[in-house]
């Protein structure tokens, strides 16, 4: 994965009505400044309760479901997450093929209110207006505390990579948050002591 291909992510993004997020690897790296590590894809956080705006911007993408119920069938001969009436409620990650990037994997976030939901617990939320940064070159990605948070519920090498690049930048405020969700969702993990205590810092993973 070169840069190229995360401009021409922003590139496909650009005007979109509705709010959108790089993800994952290239998220830590925007918060950290450099390049950390080699990309499969890229990771696109986009809301469900803009499910048919979505739908219309991704459809000339190919977007297929990585993850879907077994038994779900579209009527209108589309995959499971493509139909033009929006995104079902059971399709979490859309696959799609953007052009000049190999992959894109587009993640439907759940909302309730003005607050977006972790779907590793419901326990877990946070302002959609505080969700994320945009880089110096324009490109909006999640805050890094919230891309570690969903990398805690299954911790993969290129993981642990993230964590160790993007630990020193964390901001006394995502930082805190970091904190309150791993408490909330995974007692005892195992990059919770690196954090430290918050006792400074305190604040509900709202």
């Amino acid at each position: 994965m070169v840069a190229v291909e995360l401009e021409a992510v922003a590139d496909a993004f650009a005007g979109a009505d509705f709010p959108w997020w790089v993800a994952g690897g290239f998220a830590v790296e925007a918060a950290a400044g450099r390049r950390v590590r080699d990309h499969e894809d890229v990771d696109v956080l986009v809301l469900r309760r803009d499910g048919f705006r979505v739908a219309r911007w991704i459809a000339a993408w190919d977007p297929r479901a990585s993850e879907s119920p077994p038994d779900r069938t579209s009527t209108d001969g589309t995959p499971p997450g493509c139909s033009s009436r929006g995104l079902p409620p059971g399709v979490r990650t859309l696959v799609c093929r953007v052009p000049g990037v190999p992959a894109v994997e587009v993640m439907v976030g759940e909302t309730v209110g003005a607050s977006w939901v972790s779907g590793r617990h419901p326990d877990v939320r946070r302002p959609i207006t505080e969700l994320g940064r945009v880089s110096a070159t324009g490109v909006p990605y999640l805050k890094p505390g919230v891309c570690l948070f969903h990398k805690a519920g299954r911790i993969r090498p290129q993981d642990i990579i993230d964590f160790e690049a993007v630990l020193p930048v964390l901001e006394d405020g995502d930082r805190a948050w970091l904190i309150h969700a791993l408490d909330t969702a995974f007692p005892d993990h195992p990059w919770r002591p690196r954090l430290g205590d918050g006792a400074t810092h305190r604040q509900a993973p709202r």
